[in-house]
Order: C-alpha cells, then structure tokens, then sequence
C-alpha cells in the first residue's frame, strides 16, 4: 500500500498514507474512506482480470463495471485503469461476435451499438488524467478500426469506411508521439499491432499491395518485443502470427501460413486455440 497498488502494469492511485500498526477494523469502520474505496475496486479489478486472462470477457465485464462503481472511488485516484479494462472487456466481446460467419444483419447492428459504450469508457480514461494516458488511445483507435467496418469480414470499398480508418490511424500515431509512456505499457508494440490490423484491411479493401508489407513490418516488431522478454505481449503476438498467416494466404504461401498459424496456437489462449486450430485444418 506503502508504494500504489498495481494491476496489470497500471498504477491504481497515488499512495495512500496507512496508520501503522494496521487495524482492519477501523478500515472496515470507515476511518479512512479513500483506503477503502481503493480496495474494493482493487478486489473487483483483480477477479475480473483473472476471468478476462481466460477469455471470460463477460465475466470480466461485470467485475471491471463493478470497480468502476465502487461508491467513494474518485476519478482522480487511479479510476482510469477501471475505465480502460471495461472498454477493453466491451471490444473484445464485440470482436468476437464480429467473428461469427453465422451473424444476421440484426445481430451486426445491436453488435455495433456496443461500441460507443466502449468509447466512453476510453474516453472517459483519457480525460481523468488530463490527456496523459497512452493506452486510452490505443482503445479509441481501435474503436473507430472496428467502426470502420461495416460488414465483418467483407473488405471493399463499399464495406469499408477510409475515413473512420483515418481516424483510427490518427489516434494510434498520437498514441506512439506521446511522451511520457512507462515502458510497461508496451505502447510502440501495441500501437504496431493495431497499425498492422489497419494496413492490412486497408490494402484488401482498396487493392494496395504496399500496405501488405507495412502491416508484415507492423507485425514483426510486436513479435520481436515479445521474443525479448515483453511477456506482457503474449496476446499480441499470438494474433500477429495469425495475422502473418492470413497475409500469407493472401499471397499464396500456404505452407507459411501453416507454420505462422502453428507459431499463433502454440501461445495461444484458450479461446483462440480453437480459431487457430480451425485455419490450420
């Protein structure tokens, strides 16, 4: 407590000041509200976590939106790590709904009504820290990317709004510029990896084979960071293979699709070890 208590690279607060010998009763009495808000939230933050390490992002949805509204918890005392971590749980939930070949344009739409609820929650994370939090723009990027795409897996130009994916450029390049970023963010891999996704869907969409070896580029510093001890990038660099492989097919280079495809299942979490499974097949 003596030093900020940390969730997943992210500082939960300044530290907060604790009367030494610690009496668990007075803090449970509420002689030190701060102390208590900040540990409630850090309970809900902590459960929800280890659902979304397991791609229970429903579960997980809960928990962050219980931390967020933990009574007595100011925005300015750490509260952007609950914002972002709901926004992230928000996305990835609509993703994978976004995967599904089986998706009726009614589904599509209430799918799609989701993100700006995610976009609330980044933004609301970049605000309470005046501007100063890299990972909320990371989360706006990737919100307009998914905006960007008006039918899942259908990339034309009629399907594909240039302008949204603009913007997500704009926010993911911010991202990189801005100074100050702990390095346990992982802010240059993780603004590689959602170029990538950019470059490579803007290429299929408006037949630009250049933007194919930009996002191959992308890719491969993620995998390089994660390669030199970045283990907080697991995630990210199991779909950069994945995204290699599918630039692989592509190009017609089956069998390095295969052996991207391989390199992605053998990181893989669980969730994704049967997407991964079923392109190797």
């Amino acid at each position: 407590i003596a030093e900020s208590a940390r969730v997943s690279a992210n500082i939960l607060g300044d530290a907060l000041e604790v009367v030494i010998p610690f009496k668990r009763d007075q803090v449970a009495a509420g002689e030190n509200p701060a102390l208590v808000a900040r540990s409630r939230a850090l309970g809900f933050l902590a459960v929800g976590l280890g659902y979304y390490a397991f791609d229970r992002y429903e579960q997980a949805l809960n928990y962050f939106d219980q931390a967020v509204k933990t009574p007595g918890w100011l925005d300015e005392a750490g509260k952007e790590i609950a914002y972002l971590m709901r926004g992230n749980a928000r996305v990835r939930l609509i993703g994978i709904q976004l995967q599904r070949l089986d998706i009726t344009p009614e589904e599509l739409q209430t799918v799609q009504a989701d993100l700006p609820l995610a976009q609330a929650d980044y933004q609301k994370a970049w605000e309470v820290t005046e501007g100063t939090y890299g990972r909320a723009l990371i989360g706006l990027g990737g919100v307009a990317y998914l905006q960007s795409m008006q039918v899942p897996g259908v990339f034309t130009p009629e399907t594909v709004n240039e302008a949204l994916l603009a913007q997500a450029e704009a926010y993911f390049k911010q991202a990189l510029a801005l100074p100050g970023q702990p390095p346990e963010y992982n802010l240059p891999a993780k603004a590689a990896f959602s170029l990538g996704q950019l470059y490579q869907v803007r290429g299929e969409a408006f037949s630009q084979p250049e933007q194919y070896d930009q996002a191959e580029a992308e890719y491969q510093q993620v995998i390089q960071a994660y390669q030199a001890g970045a283990v907080a990038l697991q995630e990210f660099a199991t779909q950069a293979y994945a995204r290699l492989g599918l630039l692989a097919i592509n190009r017609g280079e089956l069998e390095n699709a295969f052996n991207q495809f391989e390199k992605a299942l053998e990181i893989a979490s669980p969730y994704y070890q049967a997407i991964y499974t079923s392109s190797i097949a």
